[in-house]
């Protein structure tokens, strides 16, 4: 458990109606972004505080994230380059559903081609269902959902002739961490995230049901309550 400071400028409403996620990552040689090992949730306590509590299914070292989850889409970083070279970042916004069709107009600032794009934030599901998820892109994407790999095309030469799916299983309102990775190397580019499930029929991800992250400090409290929940594992 620990306690987490609200995020300065970040639209808090201080009234407890506030999303956070307490992300907890292993740390490894081969450490990576994608790979999520525990989650928390977070309830007001109080005045610009929260009592986040979240559990771990091993001892180690993590690194750990709280995030202050705000509603209407994803945050998208934009490279002017095909491999995700933070070096060659070009812009980041907030893109309140996935739905493009460039065709062969410009995609970032200065990139129409050899460019790639990474979406990261959270979904939110109305049902406790499986749901398909559907890519349509030209030519590269994959997909990851609480850092598992469910969609990669991301080695093969051409775009898909139809539409990439695969199942995920979804509790209601839940949030669940999600991760799309695109490029584009020559000619159209497009790129669209879709849902179904039984009771949603397949259609482009509304902003409603996507969130993108603030990351928020812990501060002493992090680390005091840390140290002394790793000497219990």
């Amino acid at each position: 458990s620990l306690f987490a400071n609200t995020c300065a400028g970040s639209a808090s409403t201080g009234g407890g109606g506030d999303m956070f996620k307490v992300v907890a990552r292993k740390l490894t040689i081969e450490d990576s972004h994608h790979t999520v090992d525990a989650t928390g949730s977070c309830e007001h306590a109080l005045e610009n505080a929260y009592y986040c509590s979240m559990n771990a299914t091993a001892s180690g070292d993590y690194k750990l994230d709280v995030y202050h989850l705000i509603p209407g889409g994803l945050k998208g970083y934009y490279f002017t380059d095909s491999f995700l070279d933070d070096s060659r970042l070009d812009m980041v916004r907030i893109d309140a559903s996935l739905n493009f069709t460039w065709g062969t107009g410009p995609v970032t600032r200065f990139a129409r081609d050899f460019l790639s794009v990474r979406w990261e934030g959270y979904v939110r599901p109305m049902h406790s269902e499986t749901y398909s998820f559907w890519l349509d892109v030209d030519d590269h994407a994959r997909l990851w959902i609480d850092g598992n790999l469910l969609i990669d095309w991301w080695a093969f030469p051409a775009a898909p002739s139809s539409m990439l799916h695969a199942e995920y299983n979804f509790t209601a309102l839940e949030t669940y961490e999600i991760v799309l990775e695109y490029r584009d190397i020559l000619g159209n580019a497009t790129s669209r995230l879709l849902w179904s499930s039984d009771s949603t029929p397949i259609t482009v991800i509304p902003s409603s049901s996507l969130y993108y992250k603030v990351s928020c400090g812990c501060g002493m409290w992090c680390s005091l309550l840390l140290s002394y929940y790793y000497s219990d594992l």
